[in-house]
């Protein structure tokens, strides 16, 4: 019977999706003609479609990887070479240099002397010992990355559309890097030497190349002590990089694939065109926005992760898939793992402390949610999807809260089977599932396009609203049953 109960969430977890985006994928063939034909390209000739060409990040990513993938390879090869000549010391200088020359030839003087004066500058800031002077220099360089007054320093900086992308998220980036090694030293009480050893380490750290421009984000004390113990290439570790980036070969020809028949990321710019589309295919929309999400930056942090372990360095891993994150905490946690252990270092726990009330914890995601919307621009739409974020995540605290209390707990003794707890999580879990999934909409597309979905499925009451929330009550059964199915193989490799 438990069987059959499960295989049932299952079959209307899966079928909701697979309909949805169907109804999605019929519907962008039908109103393609009402989109900017400059968002399209020839798509292979096997299929003899168009295909979605205007995810502008994903095209300046590949367009980065194609020009520069050279830089990357003789990187690997020369850090190799290093670490067989030289101590880490050395690889630190290579690092440095090496990332260096390749912003001089390829970017310009300019934008190399403002990544290395950044550095110097938070080298300088932290010195002080006070980390809120670290991030008060982190908040207004972010401020004025992402304030469009700084338009006319940025031209003067770079010399094209594309320069100025690197420029942005290698600020970006950089920035994070700049918190870690302040804090760190800072905490261990490292941050009033001025040895040429530690000027070095934290260059070396700042400028890897090649997590400069894509992340993932890794400390700077686990950089340090991993680059301490790293090991020559064996046959087995170069075999293993082979079979990753094959495996990511494989997901990144599934997003091109993906992408000649799901048109999501340029019906997104034309909310005008959604006006025609009925729930069905609103919902379509939703999930594939989120799913090529995914797979781009599976594809990302997979490669540059691979690329960095070429250097015995481990780096969060890739996301895990979104059908299967049904709460607030669980996306945070497992989809962008390394900025998630990055706010938990350096902004949530310092503020939580040892008591971890329930207060302060809330005081905390409130402040954490605040940075990352800053992080990533601070517009309207970013700004709601921090806040959904913060309220789910708010939420779920709270209910873990109740939950942890002696009057529940006997609830659930007396009261609730093994089967029963996981109906009666996976329906409090529902509406959080939506409000997290009516974030991303926000996030992965715009203002009007959120908007329409809150007014059409959130206050579509009863129909879709209710059967939305059936849908995603299973969704949190089949979240349910991957993770005991990943508890399970961890248990047989230990």
């Amino acid at each position: 019977m438990r069987r059959i109960e499960r295989n049932f969430y299952w079959g209307v977890w899966c079928g909701g999706v697979i309909y949805s985006l169907y109804c999605f994928v019929q519907a962008s063939k039908a109103f393609q003609y009402m989109l900017d034909p400059t968002d399209f390209v020839e798509g292979w000739s096997l299929f003899s479609r168009q295909k979605d060409n205007s995810d502008y990040e994903w095209l300046m990513i590949k367009y980065s990887i194609q020009k520069y993938w050279l830089w990357i390879v003789l990187h690997i090869l020369f850090s190799q070479m290093c670490q067989q000549l030289v101590k880490t010391k050395g690889l630190n200088i290579f690092f440095t240099g090496y990332t260096t020359l390749f912003l001089l030839l390829s970017l310009s003087w300019k934008t190399t002397a403002c990544f290395a004066s950044y550095v110097l500058l938070m080298f300088g800031v932290h010195r002080f010992g006070r980390s809120y002077l670290c991030f008060a220099l982190t908040t207004t360089v972010l401020f004025f990355l992402h304030n469009n007054k700084h338009v006319n320093v940025k031209s003067f900086l770079i010399n094209d559309e594309k320069e100025g992308f690197l420029l942005d998220v290698g600020i970006a980036w950089l920035s994070a890097r700049c918190v870690s090694f302040s804090l760190d030293r800072i905490w261990q009480g490292h941050h009033q030497t001025t040895s040429w050893d530690d000027v070095i380490s934290i260059y070396g750290y700042c400028f890897y190349l090649p997590l400069f421009f894509t992340g993932p984000i890794t400390s700077y004390s686990e950089f340090v002590e991993q680059l301490n113990s790293s090991k020559h290439w064996t046959t087995n570790r170069i075999i293993n990089t082979f079979l990753f980036l094959l495996h990511y070969l494989v997901v990144y020809l599934m997003l091109e694939l993906f992408q000649h028949f799901v048109y999501s990321s340029a019906i997104q710019f034309y909310p005008e065109v959604t006006d025609n589309f009925d729930s069905w295919t609103l919902c379509g929309l939703g999930y594939a926005l989120p799913v090529a999400f995914y797979l781009k930056y599976f594809v990302i942090y997979g490669v540059a992760g691979t690329l960095a372990s070429m250097d015995g360095l481990t780096v969060p891993p890739p996301p895990k898939c979104i059908s299967r994150l049904h709460r607030c905490t669980f996306l945070w946690r497992h989809f962008d793992r390394g900025l998630h252990l990055w706010i938990l270092r350096y902004l949530y726990q310092p503020i939580v402390g040892d008591m971890g009330k329930l207060c302060r914890r809330i005081l905390a995601s409130s402040i954490s949610f605040g940075f990352v919307s800053l992080w990533h621009g601070l517009d309207k739409a970013v700004c709601i999807w921090g806040f959904f974020n913060f309220v789910g995540v708010a939420s779920e605290m709270l209910a873990g809260w109740v939950s942890s209390s002696r009057i529940f707990q006997t609830f659930q003794e007396n009261w609730l089977s093994l089967a029963g707890q996981r109906r009666f999580e996976s329906l409090c879990a529902a509406p959080f599932f939506m409000l997290m999934c009516i974030s991303c909409i926000f996030f992965l597309s715009n203002w009007n396009l959120g908007w329409k979905f809150i007014n059409k499925i959130a206050l579509g009451f009863p129909v879709p609203l209710l059967l939305a929330l059936f849908i995603m009550y299973c969704g949190g059964h089949v979240s349910l049953d991957v993770q005991e199915w990943e508890r399970q193989k961890a248990i047989k490799r230990t």
